[in-house]
């Protein structure tokens, strides 16, 4: 299965290298919202749309560097294209932190001006979260009526099947996930941070806090919208500033003291090099 997408992302990178346009450059966003994955992206995306100078898509996540990426870029570009020229536009999807540095380069090419906004969250909390979303059974989950529309639809489908009750989760189906690559990966915010500023200049990446959504969400909303070039705001009366978004029962966010341990000797070395580098996150 593993070798499907590196024959679609062939497939990609030959079609766009003969298919890019003038068109296709005048389209592609001005900003790209690229996780990390558990860190208020939802959040996040639902208050960006409320801004009058900012045009998202309704999709939220429109998978196209991770998923779809053997598509043509004016498919990709097409949903940007109802945005009015004086709007900034933008699209947010956690997907996309981990990307190779070849579709990274990529973007850069496509809009080397690009603006990207990377909310980070401990990285502890952030397994926790993504292991309990990928492995617990919810409502949510028992109704989901998902369309079998591609090869990544059918994924999706059949990974939903396999989830299970809180209770029947073993400690040791949540470490095999906190040891999965894609978790890691998704958690490695040096490695990711790296990737991104070697094509993309410290001024034209934002970096934020999780802990704000809590504690500032005001703030940090209009230090995003000061970064993407649009006016701040005064009046937040339409904006979700305090609304959990894709929350979790109070006895799935605790995580058992044998895998906070756990998880802490994975990330414990992470934590300090991230706290010297970047020393207003407070973990």
């Amino acid at each position: 299965m593993a070798i499907i997408p590196v024959i679609l992302d062939k497939i990609g990178f030959l079609r766009n290298s003969l298919l890019t346009s003038k068109e296709t450059t005048t389209n592609f966003p001005d900003f790209l919202g690229i996780g990390a994955q558990k860190s208020g992206t939802t959040w996040l995306y639902k208050n960006l749309r409320k801004h009058p100078q900012l045009y998202i898509p309704k999709i939220k996540e429109i998978h196209y560097f991770n998923w779809y990426f053997y598509k043509s870029i004016n498919w990709y570009c097409k949903y940007f294209k109802d945005a009015k020229k004086t709007q900034v536009t933008g699209e947010i999807n956690p997907g996309y932190s981990d990307l190779c540095e070849r579709k990274i380069k990529f973007i850069h090419k496509m809009n080397p001006k690009l603006k990207i906004i990377l909310l980070l969250r401990n990285p502890i909390e952030r397994a926790w979260s993504q292991a309990v979303m990928n492995l617990v059974k919810t409502k949510k989950n028992k109704k989901a009526n998902i369309p079998i529309i591609d090869l990544f639809s059918v994924i999706k489908r059949a990974t939903s099947t396999r989830k299970k009750d809180f209770n029947l989760i073993k400690n040791e189906e949540f470490i095999a996930h906190f040891n999965h690559p894609r978790s890691i990966e998704k958690g490695n915010y040096l490695k990711i941070i790296k990737k991104w500023r070697k094509y993309f200049p410290n001024n034209q990446i934002f970096i934020g806090d999780y802990n704000q959504l809590k504690n500032s969400p005001d703030k940090l909303l209009n230090e995003i919208f000061d970064f993407l070039g649009t006016k701040q705001v005064t009046e937040w009366n339409n904006y979700l500033l305090h609304s959990k978004i894709n929350s979790t029962k109070k006895e799935r966010t605790r995580i058992p003291d044998e895998l906070y341990k756990y998880l802490a000797r994975i990330y414990s070395n992470d934590l300090k090099i991230l706290k010297k580098k970047m020393p207003n996150i407070k973990w």
